[in-house]
C-alpha cells in the first residue's frame, strides 16, 4: 500500500452510440475478458485471475452499462453514471470524463477524443483478499483507479467510406 500497482485489460469491446455529437446521449456499454489482465508479472497476473480475485473460471466479463451522462460545469468535461458488474456482483460507479475533441484523422475519418478516471472500493465487489505483511500492515489496498483513453470514429462516415459498420476495440 506504498505505490501503486498498475496493470490493464488487453481484450475488452466497447459499443458506444450516440446522436450527432451531444455525448450526454450516449449509450455505452464495455464489455471486458476478466482473464486478460496485464500487470508484467505472470504470476501476479495468475493469482489475480484465481478464485482470489476475479474468478475468471466463473466470472469471464466484467461489464459496464452507462446509465445517464451529464455535462459539467467546467469545459469539456462530463460525469458518466453507470453500473458496473463484477463476479455477478452490480453495483452503480461515476467516471469522469474529459473530452479532447474531434478531428479528420489523415485518411479522413472524424475521430473523438475521451479520457476516463474514476475509483472504486474493491472490497464493495467481494474482492477482499489480503495478507499482512511483517510491519503489521496489508498489501493491497481498498481502492482501484479506473483509467482509460479511447478515440471513437463515426461510425455513419465509416460505413459510407468501408462500407461496413465499425465497433471500438
Amino acid at each position: 500500500m506504498i505505490a501503486s500497482l498498475k496493470g490493464s485489460f488487453r481484450q475488452f469491446d466497447a459499443v458506444i452510440t450516440t446522436v450527432g455529437k451531444d455525448f450526454t446521449r450516449a449509450q455505452i456499454q464495455v464489455t471486458i475478458e476478466a482473464d486478460s489482465i496485464h500487470t508484467g508479472d505472470r504470476e501476479r497476473d495468475e493469482h489475480l485471475t484465481s478464485l482470489d480475485f476475479l474468478d475468471v473460471q466463473n466470472y469471464r466479463h466484467i461489464l459496464f452499462k452507462s446509465k445517464k451522462i451529464i455535462k459539467t460545469q467546467q469545459k469539456d468535461q462530463f460525469l458518466v453514471f453507470g453500473d458496473l458488474t463484477m463476479l455477478g456482483v452490480n453495483r452503480p460507479i461515476e467516471l469522469a470524463v474529459q473530452f479532447g475533441g474531434i478531428l479528420l484523422d489523415p485518411w479522413g475519418n472524424e475521430k473523438a477524443g475521451f479520457q476516463v478516471c474514476g475509483k472504486i472500493n474493491r472490497l464493495d465487489w467481494g474482492l477482499t483478499w489480503n495478507t499482512i505483511l511483517k510491519t503489521g500492515g496489508l498489501l493491497i489496498g481498498e481502492s482501484v483507479t479506473i483509467l482509460g483513453e479511447f478515440e471513437l470514429i463515426n461510425a455513419t462516415q465509416r460505413a459510407k467510406v468501408r462500407g461496413q459498420e465499425y465497433m471500438l476495440r
